[in-house]
């Protein structure tokens, strides 16, 4: 006997699906917005175009979800699986070249550098946040271009074509790639099957597939309170949110645990050189100005010395820390504030290091002396800073490092000497 299966039930799979796969739904996706100039003299005259025209002075060419479709989301948010709201959507144009290159070894025996030149470029809608980070990031690499950091980038530019407001189906982190639907026709139900998504690699890229954990015979259409106990129980669900792909990478969400709209950090071992926690042009520099520092301290009196040292007593690192002495131990902890455009520091600067001087201070053993220092390569210490830094037993150093350190891929710090 053949199973029948109506539209609204393979809609609500198929669609769910569909949302599980991308994450969210646009109401209306606006693909380019065009002006009287781009357009004909005949499209001009379509009622459509022309009705635009006069309100807003451009047409935009976008693509908006079916009324059908459309009712099958609005149940998924009377369900409680997804948020729906309002978003600003930018849609931006990219435009770089670069040159891929790396040692070649001539036919005479000659060294050289050497690799194809590539022109890309692409247009991407973003929404509000990550708009936000594209502004921030895009702007600090063309100014780390500009300044000569990244060589093999002869040309990179970008530009806001245009913006626009659409309401937006999302699923709730909580229900993201856990749930897979199986529809019943014997109990007229839509039962759900929990998952944990593994990612499928193959040679068109990375795609979402999913490992059965557990079959239930809780109806879908009962609500998203009725699946909350057992998605309580998936490991996990607790460890991250889910999957994304984008332009054939698999990322993972993972779970921050604060209100905040999570985070996406890259699944493999591949580096984005402008991400805060990985090797930002700033991250890299201040790396290198770390390890110095620890250099330095080796060749003086300190017999221990660790950086980016981890205590249990907080949860971010020492960035230098120092040991010297053997019956009397004598503890130094270094917070490095490394410049690279030589700003000044600033009051802000000091509270890192304030707030763990207190947790260490408390924790303190008897027999144990601990002394602090900031160290910096600018000279630029206002004033405020200087008595914030004395009140709190701060020493604040200077450290020499070489002169054209902006062209060299090592340096070192020559020499330290308190400044305040």
């Amino acid at each position: 006997m053949m199973l029948y299966i109506s539209n609204m039930d393979f809609n609500i799979i198929r669609l769910w699906t569909w949302l599980n796969k991308d994450k969210k739904f646009l109401k209306n996706e606006v693909h380019a917005r065009l002006f009287p100039a781009q357009l004909s003299k005949n499209q001009l005259e379509e009622p459509h175009i022309k009705k635009s025209i006069a309100e807003k002075g451009y047409f935009d060419v976008q693509n908006e979800i079916s009324q059908y479709n459309l009712n099958t989301l609005e149940l998924f948010v009377e369900k409680g699986y997804v948020d729906k709201y309002i978003d600003t959507f930018h849609k931006i144009s990219v435009f770089y070249e670069y040159f891929a290159y790396a040692p070649n070894l001539d036919p005479d025996g000659k060294m050289g550098i050497s690799g194809p030149r590539s022109i890309n470029d692409f247009n991407m809608l973003l929404d509000s946040k990550q708009f936000s980070n594209f502004e921030k990031t895009a702007a600090e690499l063309k100014n780390q271009i500009d300044l000569g950091y990244h060589r093999h980038i002869d040309h990179f530019e970008y530009e806001i074509l245009f913006e626009y407001k659409t309401e937006v189906y999302e699923v709730k982190d909580r229900y993201l790639d856990i749930i897979e639907l199986s529809y019943n026709p014997g109990s007229d139900s839509y039962d759900i099957i929990i998952v944990e998504p593994i990612i499928n690699e193959s040679k068109a890229g990375p795609s979402k597939g999913r490992k059965i954990l557990r079959k239930t015979d809780i109806n879908f259409m009962d609500g998203s309170a009725a699946i909350d106990p057992i998605i309580d129980e998936i490991e996990w669900k607790r460890e991250f949110i889910g999957y994304t792909i984008h332009n054939k990478e698999a990322y993972k969400i993972l779970n921050t645990n604060t209100e905040s709209r999570p985070e996406i950090k890259v699944e493999n071992n591949k580096l984005n050189y402008l991400e805060n926690e990985i090797f930002d042009i700033h991250n890299l520099f201040s790396r290198i100005f770390e390890d110095s520092v620890a250099d330095y301290l080796r060749e003086k009196e300190y017999n221990r010395v660790i950086p980016r040292h981890k205590v249990d007593l907080f949860d971010s690192d020492i960035d230098v820390y120092a040991e010297s002495g053997s019956r009397e131990i004598r503890k130094l902890y270094c917070e490095c504030k490394f410049r690279v455009y030589d700003q000044e520091l600033t009051d802000s600067d000091l509270n890192q290091i304030i707030e763990k001087i207190k947790i260490i201070e408390n924790n303190k053993k008897k027999g144990v002396s601990s002394e602090y220092w900031l160290v910096t390569n600018t000279c630029k210490i206002p004033q405020s800073v200087k008595d914030i830094a004395k009140q709190n037993k701060i020493k604040i150093q200077f450290a020499s490092i070489n002169n054209n350190w902006r062209r060299r891929a090592t340096w070192s710090v020559h020499k330290i000497e308190k400044i305040a």
